[in-house]
């Protein structure tokens, strides 16, 4: 007599999610990774997973785990419901048997705010007023105490700032000792930034000066701060280049600092060479390419196919900026209206947007009542976003990691020292001030 045994095959089931059913106060850079109990069939992985409200993004497989990638950061404070699908099926056709759905919530939109008295943690709520600070209540939620000049954060959170009255630049990363590297005295640190999280940028000027931008190399032992390009106030310029000389004057007198810009990667810098051009060099110092003489530079587009730049011209008497989009191919477009000033700008992480700084050209570039808006890069379609009131500018504008909120400075005209930083969401709405008050903030990545 034979006996067949037939083995009932065991359905496709789920391991592991990531993030959790339920999580609060995720990361919006998160990636949702889900984990099966065999390998995926590949074909299977464009309707595996969905996620309301929408997000652009991609799905891919390797192995057991099925991944979902926002295009660009996830909401911030917002509810998530994640379907993985029923009709995902691993390699020998077995079905996940029935879809699993689950929610998250990511953590609200952060900011490290620049105060009188140190750095301080401030959240954006969930009605968007900024909440006080934990450390106004008594507790330990104050991340610097003491006078602190230019800072800085990483996408991995990463801290950096000048220690106003030590003079030195204090580097603070998890699960390493801090560096306190001394600054020159006689420099004004100014755009400190962080490059691929093994370097550090800024121009350091003198009074009245443009100033020039130098590099700490955190990787070499004992880091040192150093000239980086060719560029800046010490440069010597060749003597045929007239307009060179004009363009690094008119920096002085319009803007009056220079400006830099990191590649989407962060691994390569739009600087000035010594010709007072602005060049592609790589953080090692190797030279990519010339971009051009133009006054300013802003930031890169996040597919790296476009650089927000700044020029004027030089015979303009009303010194109107223009904001120019720098191709990959060296086409330029401009994307301001011919006749305003506008300066400043800053590309979205995700969007075809960028923000600028935008004024009627009215008497001289350091009276204008500067106010923020919004253009649409494909478009050219422009949008006011904040309104400041009369005698006040409004400059620096910065985007969230979401791109939900941009934060910026409000000064009185006349008086660029008086500034206090402000935000405003940027689907529209009232501006409002940063609490507590600050005169300098970074988003928390």
């Amino acid at each position: 007599m034979a006996i067949v045994l037939f083995a009932v095959p065991r359905p496709l089931t789920i391991i592991d999610v990531s993030p959790a059913a339920g999580a609060a106060d995720v990361a919006p850079t998160t990636q949702i990774v889900v984990t099966f109990s065999r390998p995926l069939d590949d074909a299977t992985m464009g309707a595996a997973i969905t996620v309301a409200p929408p997000v652009a993004g991609f799905t891919s497989v390797a192995g057991r785990r099925l991944a979902f990638t926002p295009r660009a950061s996830l909401g911030a404070g917002t509810s998530y419901t994640v379907t993985i699908g029923h009709g995902v099926h691993d390699r020998g056709g077995r079905a996940l048997p029935r879809p699993l759905v689950l929610t998250f919530r990511t953590r609200a939109a952060a900011l490290l705010a620049r105060t009188r008295s140190g750095l301080v943690r401030t959240t954006v709520g969930s009605g968007g007023e900024p909440v006080a600070p934990r450390a106004a209540r008594g507790e330990a939620g104050r991340v610097v105490d003491g006078p602190v000049g230019a800072f800085a954060l990483s996408s991995s959170g990463a801290l950096a700032y000048v220690d106003a009255r030590e003079r030195q630049l204090v580097v603070q990363r998890a699960r390493q000792a801090s560096l306190r590297i001394a600054v020159p005295r006689d420099l004004d640190v100014r755009d400190l930034e962080w490059a691929a999280e093994r370097a550090l940028l800024f121009i350091g000027a003198r009074a009245d000066e443009a100033g020039r931008v130098l590099i700490v190399r955190l990787e070499a032992p004992g880091p040192t701060v150093e000239p980086f390009g060719d560029g800046g106030a010490s440069a010597r310029l060749a003597g045929p280049l007239v307009m060179e000389i004009l363009k690094r004057s008119l920096v002085e007198i319009v803007y009056r600092r220079d400006s830099y810009a990191l590649t989407p990667d962060r691994r390569s810098v739009i600087v000035r060479d010594r010709n007072w051009d602005f060049a592609l060099v790589d953080l090692d110092g190797t030279r990519r390419g010339t971009i051009g003489p133009f006054l300013a530079v802003g930031n890169a587009s996040p597919r790296g196919d476009g650089l927000a730049v700044v020029d004027v011209d030089p015979g303009d008497p009303a010194l109107r900026r223009r904001v120019l989009r720098y191709g990959r191919d060296g086409s330029v477009r401009a994307l301001s209206p011919p006749d305003a000033d506008t300066h400043s700008p800053r590309f979205a992480h995700a969007s075809d947007a960028i923000a600028v700084a935008t004024a009627p050209a009215i008497g001289r570039p350091a009276e204008r009542a500067f106010a923020i808006a919004l253009i649409d890069v494909e478009t050219g379609a422009r949008r006011p976003l904040t309104a400041p009131p009369p005698g006040s500018a409004d400059d620096e504008p910065q985007w969230s990691a979401d791109d939900g909120w941009i934060a910026f400075r409000r000064t009185t005209i006349g008086n660029p020292g008086s500034g206090r930083m402000w935000m405003i969401p940027v689907a529209g709405g009232e501006a409002r001030p940063v609490e507590p008050e600050a005169d300098a903030v970074r988003w928390v990545p």
